[in-house]
């Protein structure tokens, strides 16, 4: 056994040294089977797994005393996959979208109660809008949040509106009957816009991204400071933007139809991008 680097935290290494342990062809371990692979103290496996167990991380079968992995890392799997297959569907059509208005565009999936950047393209000016990749940011006060709580099931928006959205602006949306009223239209619509609500100056607008299933596997937001990237600006090019959403789509293997079964061709509406009541 390899010795452990002096900054490591020992703790987090042992927890991961026996999540590394579960495979396909090894789905359940017992307590003294782990220790005796991982040369660890019964004490301390049969701790670190009580504190997985804690977190989700694996389940015990109460029946045998052995443990299997759990809904969490199960989700991270999911997440991972999600990711990476997301990253490379989108990210060539994603640079010409960037190249196309020369503003920052991110990529994102749906994480713990927020959206989380993979992804970006910097605006080539130098007054933009950056953020880390990783960052997590608000559902319900950015457009790229927006999208991915739009289409979750409805306990899930009843459960994120009941725990109280905070304002971040004085234009972020926090009043339940405004916010569903808001979620409606972003799935009537097919996107989302952040005017001001996430930070003062910025404003923002985004798309989902479907996968084989249809359901939405994460989305991708275009950002920029509120005096270039007007709501004229995105309207001008919101058939290009939704385009692009499809176009990646596509790549992850979805197929719009309309209900004549023809293939469906994104359009402008009337009204998009008219300017909401805020509570």
């Amino acid at each position: 056994m390899s010795r452990p680097h002096p900054r490591y935290l020992q703790s987090i290494r042992h927890a991961l040294r026996i999540l590394k342990l579960f495979a396909p062809d090894r789905a359940l371990w017992g307590v003294t089977q782990a220790a005796s692979a991982l040369r660890l103290s019964k004490s301390t496996t049969s701790r670190v797994l009580a504190t997985l167990a804690a977190e989700e991380f694996v389940q015990k079968d109460q029946s045998t005393g052995r443990y299997r992995l759990g809904v969490r890392a199960y989700e991270a799997g999911l997440a991972y996959l999600s990711g990476l297959n997301l990253r490379e569907a989108a990210m060539p059509i994603l640079e010409e979208v960037a190249f196309a208005l020369r503003e920052t565009v991110y990529l994102g999936i749906l994480g713990d109660r927020a959206a989380i950047y993979i992804d970006k393209i910097l605006s080539p000016l130098a007054l933009r809008v950056d953020s880390y990749i990783g960052l997590a940011i608000p559902l319900h006060a950015t457009a790229l949040g927006k999208v991915l709580l739009a289409w979750q099931p409805e306990e899930y928006i009843n459960s994120f509106i009941a725990s109280g959205p905070r304002p971040f602006t004085r234009r972020t949306i926090t009043g339940a009957a405004t916010l569903r009223r808001e979620l409606r239209t972003v799935r009537q619509r097919g996107y989302a816009v952040d005017l001001e609500e996430y930070e003062d100056g910025l404003h923002c607008i985004a798309f989902p991204i479907r996968d084989h299933r249809g359901a939405v596997a994460g989305a991708y937001s275009v950002s920029g400071p509120a005096v270039r990237l007007t709501r004229q600006t995105m309207h001008a090019h919101l058939p290009r933007l939704k385009n692009a959403a499809l176009e990646i789509s596509a790549r992850l293997g979805f197929r719009a139809r309309t209900r004549s079964g023809t293939p469906h061709r994104e359009t402008v509406q009337p009204g998009d991008l008219e300017t909401r009541r805020i509570e």
